[in-house]
């Protein structure tokens, strides 16, 4: 299992499950701005037709402190103070997305 995580724009993705069929999970996340822009069932949309399959999906809100345990990795980066506040601001939406190839999928939407 690769681990990777990478935050660009309204969109977040962490690989959690890779097969050798090609087919792999990710989890991804609508972020605070998105959400609350009323943007959720746009980018949904536009995951779904890229050929990924949503197969969970919830929206909550990330405390500060969860916040700062997902991105615990970026603790010493200048910009972690930002990010934790601007992660627990609002409400997210938290998916885990389903496909061949879903990582390079997911990353071409971006």
């Amino acid at each position: 299992v690769l681990i990777l995580v990478v935050g660009i724009g309204l969109f977040l993705f962490y690989q959690v499950k890779s097969s050798f069929s090609g087919t792999q999970q990710t989890l991804a996340m609508i972020k605070p701005d998105a959400v609350a822009a009323n943007q959720s069932g746009l980018i949904i949309s536009r995951i779904e037709e890229a050929g990924l399959q949503v197969i969970a999906m919830k929206m909550t809100r990330m405390t500060a402190a969860e916040a700062g345990r997902f991105y615990a990795v970026h603790q010493n980066r200048p910009f972690y103070s930002s990010l934790i506040e601007f992660m627990s601001s609002g409400p997210i939406v938290v998916m885990v997305l389903e496909g061949n190839n879903a990582v390079a999928v997911y990353r071409q939407l971006m």
